[in-house]
């Protein structure tokens, strides 16, 4: 393979013979590995309940990934009739830093090629309570809710400001990722928010949608909710539908306790930010498209 250009200059792709990457000679297996019985022990004995069984196995499986002792897929070329050994993985999403590198990669490939549209784009960040994030991580419903309700207020708030531009019937879009663990690996659930700035219309003489950019939001927008998401309160959260108090759970039996969870995530979120714009034609070096960053 010869040079290609980049945003950075000409580079020479260099052809690399396959190597395995060896994850027990890595310090997190050698940890895993050594202190995992002990650890499920002593979280038997001391606490009234042990871990739960995702959790176990998946420490276990991550100790098996990439070992060829536990499984391998042998590939030869039919040219020159090499043959190599590759491991199978564990294709699990908790532990195992290759396999959540994998999906990470392969999510981001396949988002860039076939689903993110030539638009520019916009971060939004949602950061919950401290009071609700063990709620979130441990209730699957109530982390999907709140992910939805956040996408939804923010389309909302798109049409708005569609509608004061003149625009109507707009459509909007976005990828949700929440987000379990701060950057000291503490529990911090939040959502990172994918959204084109701007909306799409559909003209009635087109066959294409076309896409509209709006306005830069500002901290009015984020500090300043409109009226229409005021319908609760901050205490109101003890009855949206899970318990915090008696910490059991159940699932909203009523639009209005949807509407009360939709006021605490607005008016008594701990942050929502709107991050930043990465450019329309940028899909490669996402480092040099922060265009605006508010």
């Amino acid at each position: 393979m010869g040079p290609h250009p980049t945003h950075q200059g000409q580079t020479v792709a260099k052809s690399k013979r396959y190597q395995r990457h060896e994850p027990e000679a890595t310090p997190l297996y050698k940890i895993v590995a050594e202190h995992l019985e002990t650890f499920l022990r002593e979280a038997r004995e001391k606490h009234e309940r042990a871990l739960p069984q995702y959790v176990e196995r998946e420490l276990r499986e991550y100790l098996k990934c990439g070992i060829l002792a536990h499984g391998f897929l042998r590939a030869r070329c039919r040219s020159c009739g090499k043959e190599l050994l590759v491991a199978l993985s564990c294709k699990k999403r908790g532990v195992c830093p290759s396999c959540n590198a994998r999906r990470m990669c392969g999510t981001a490939a396949h988002l860039t090629d076939h689903v993110v549209p030539e638009a520019p784009l916009r971060q939004w960040v949602l950061s919950v309570p401290f009071e609700l994030r063990l709620l979130l991580a441990r209730d699957p419903r109530a982390l999907t809710a709140v992910g939805r309700i956040f996408v939804q207020e923010i389309f909302r708030w798109q049409r708005e400001r569609a509608g004061r531009a003149g625009l109507r019937s707009t459509q909007s879009g976005a990828g949700c990722f929440p987000q379990r663990f701060g950057g000291s690996m503490n529990l911090n659930v939040h959502f990172h928010v994918v959204v084109p700035d701007g909306v799409f219309t559909l003209p009635e003489a087109a066959t294409r949608a076309e896409f509209r950019r709006l306005p830069i939001p500002d901290r009015m927008d984020l500090e300043t909710p409109p009226s229409t998401w005021r319908c609760g309160s901050w205490p109101g959260y003890v009855a949206v539908g899970f318990s915090m108090t008696s910490r059991a759970s159940r699932p909203w039996s009523s639009p209005l306790d949807q509407r009360s969870m939709r006021a605490w995530m607005f008016v008594a979120s701990d942050e929502a930010t709107s991050g930043s714009v990465i450019a329309k034609h940028d899909r490669i070096f996402p480092a040099s498209a922060f265009v605006e960053k508010e």
